[in-house]
Order: C-alpha cells, then structure tokens, then sequence
C-alpha cells in the first residue's frame, strides 16, 4: 500500500482511505461452466449480489442475511435493519459496524467528501 500511496494521481492518494464491506449469506447456489470460466449461480449469489445495494451509511461494515445471523452465538455487536431488496422484498437483515458510531451514519458520506475535499482541488490544479 505504501508503494501505491506514493502515488500522485488521486486514486492513489484515495488509496488509504478504502474500506471494506462484507456480505455474508448461506444459501444455495450451482458451479456453472462458461467456457473456461466456473462462475457461481442461482437465487442466492443473486441476492448476495443484491445486498450489496442497499441504504447502509457506513464505508465499513458487515452484513448479515437473517440466514446466517440467525446462526451466530453472540450478536451483542449487531444492529438489526430491514432493507427493501430487489425482487426479494423487505429482509431482515443484522450489521456490524466498524469504527463508526452508528448515530452519526447520517452524517458520514457528508463529512468524508468535505475532508477529502482539499487534497482534490490540489489533484486538478
């Protein structure tokens, strides 16, 4: 990471600032051969794939179809939310947010845009 900071272009500046968001299902699903490609199928990937679209404001968290949250042990961390999903309707779902007060959600996608706002401007000069 550090090489690809070092950069000067903006994606390599931004490089620092990237967060993860994880999506985790269990369902059904099928290997399918295209050529010499095995690609996953069926209504689950579909719906991972869609959970993937959803109205969380965070830049960095978990989330859990209702399949596996119903799995785990200890949810004391998980906030649960119910997000319209295409084709699937409302799920239930639970999250695990990281380093983020989940009160202050509203607000991130703001802030973070006025923060990253000067080193921008110094980019297109």
């Amino acid at each position: 990471m550090k090489f690809v900071e070092s950069g000067r272009c903006d994606p390599c500046q931004q490089s620092k600032n990237l967060r993860l968001k994880i999506v985790v299902h269990r369902g059904a699903f099928q290997l399918t051969k295209i050529r010499n490609f095995t690609e996953l199928a069926g209504e689950s990937v579909i719906f991972v794939h869609r959970l993937l679209k959803n109205g969380i404001k965070s830049d960095e968290y978990w989330l859990f179809s209702k399949q596996v949250s119903d799995l785990l042990e200890n949810r004391s961390d998980l906030v649960d939310v119910t997000e319209k999903i295409e084709s699937f309707g409302k799920q239930k779902l639970a999250v695990r947010y990281f380093d983020t007060d989940p009160a202050q959600l509203s607000s991130l996608g703001l802030l973070s845009r006025i923060r990253q706002f000067p080193k921008m401007l110094t980019f297109y000069k």
